[in-house]
C-alpha cells in the first residue's frame, strides 16, 4: 500500500501525471454514480477504507455519524459555507469581514483571468472543491498552460461524486486569486465544533519537509496520542497561538447553525484569517485514533432528529 501510495504521489508531481490521474479518477466516479446510490455508495468507500462497513442505523463512530449526515443532505447555509467564494459573504454578515483572506481576481474559467494583471505571487484555487490548488510563488512546477489544464478538470467536475457529500453537490464552478498569506508555510488551526461550542483543535504544520498533524484540548495541552490519517505527531509542541481566545469565539460563532462543522484559521503576523469551513474532514473516512477518541469525537456530535 505505501508503495503504491509513493508511485501515486510522484506521477501527480508532473503536469502530465496530474492531468491523467484527475482525467482518469473523474471517469471513474463517475461510472460509480450511475451505479450506487448514496447509501450504497458511503458505506461500500467507508468499508473500502476502514475494512468494516459504517452502522447507519445507530452511528457512534465520528466516521459514522459523518455518513449518516451525509444521507441527510444539506442545507442551503452549508453550501454557501463550503463554496470558498461565498463563505467571505458569510463572514462578513457575521461580523469578521477581517478574517476573509482578500480575493484578487474570480472567474468562471482560466480564460478569462488575465495573466498579466495579476501579482508576482499568489493562491490559485478554485471554490467549489478541496485540495484543487496551485501556489505560485515562482518556485511552481506547472506552466501557466499546464495549470490551465488541470484547472479545467477541476472546473468540469463535483466534488461531491467523490464522497457524496452533498453540499459539494450543486456548488458553481469558479477559479479564485488570492494574496499569499506568507512566503512561508503557515500552521492551520482547525477547530473541531459541536453545535457551537470547540471541543479541540487539529494543527497541521510543516516541519522539515514533512506535514505533522497534532490534537490540542481547549487549554491548549496536547494530546499526544490522538492521530488521523497516519500523519506523525510534531516532535515539539507548537506554542499556544498568541489570538487564540479569539479565534474560539470566531469558530464557535461561525458554527452555532451547524451540529458539526471544523472552522479553520490562519494566524500570521499577528492577524487572523479563516480559510474554510469543513462540514465532512477527510469525508469522514480517516478515523481518530486510538478508537476511544474516534468514539469520544462521536459523542460530541448530536445528531439532528427529525
Amino acid at each position: 500500500m505505501a508503495f503504491w501510495k509513493s508511485i501515486k504521489s510522484r506521477i501527480k508531481r508532473c503536469p502530465a501525471g496530474l492531468l491523467f490521474t484527475e482525467r482518469l479518477k473523474k471517469r471513474r466516479y463517475e461510472r460509480l454514480l450511475k451505479r450506487m446510490d448514496d447509501r450504497a455508495f458511503v458505506s461500500w468507500l467507508y468499508k473500502k477504507r476502514n475494512g468494516v462497513a459504517p452502522d447507519l442505523e445507530n452511528p457512534t463512530l465520528f466516521g459514522e455519524k459523518l455518513q449518516w449526515l451525509k444521507l441527510r443532505g444539506c442545507d442551503e447555509r452549508m453550501a454557501r459555507c463550503t463554496d470558498k467564494r461565498l463563505l467571505k459573504d458569510y463572514l462578513k454578515e457575521q461580523g469578521f469581514a477581517e478574517l476573509a483572506v482578500p480575493t484578487i481576481a474570480v472567474a468562471k474559467s482560466m480564460h478569462e483571468l488575465n495573466r498579466a494583471a495579476l501579482p508576482p505571487t499568489f493562491m490559485l484555487k478554485t471554490t467549489h472543491g478541496s485540495g484543487w490548488q496551485f501556489r505560485c510563488d515562482g518556485t511552481e512546477r506547472f506552466s501557466w498552460k499546464q495549470m490551465t489544464k488541470i484547472t479545467d478538470v477541476w472546473l468540469s467536475e463535483s466534488l461531491y461524486i467523490y464522497g457524496r457529500e452533498p453540499n459539494y453537490r450543486d456548488l458553481e464552478p469558479m477559479v479564485m486569486v488570492e494574496p499569499l498569506l506568507s512566503d512561508k508555510p503557515l500552521c492551520d488551526y482547525k477547530f473541531f465544533c459541536f453545535d457551537g461550542m470547540a471541543h479541540a483543535v487539529q494543527t497541521n504544520r510543516t516541519v522539515d519537509g514533512a506535514l505533522c498533524v497534532d490534537f490540542y484540548d481547549m487549554n491548549w495541552n496536547r494530546l499526544s496520542d490522538v492521530r488521523t490519517a497516519g500523519y506523525p505527531n510534531a516532535a515539539v509542541p507548537i506554542e499556544k497561538p498568541s489570538r487564540f481566545d479569539e479565534m474560539v469565539c470566531v469558530a464557535q460563532t461561525l458554527s452555532k447553525p451547524f451540529s458539526f462543522v471544523r472552522v479553520d484559521m490562519y494566524e500570521t503576523d499577528g492577524q487572523l484569517f479563516v480559510g474554510e469551513m469543513t462540514f465532512f474532514p477527510s469525508s469522514g473516512l480517516h478515523p481518530i485514533t486510538p478508537l476511544e477518541w474516534e468514539k469520544t469525537f462521536g459523542e460530541w456530535l448530536f445528531l439532528p432528529k427529525g
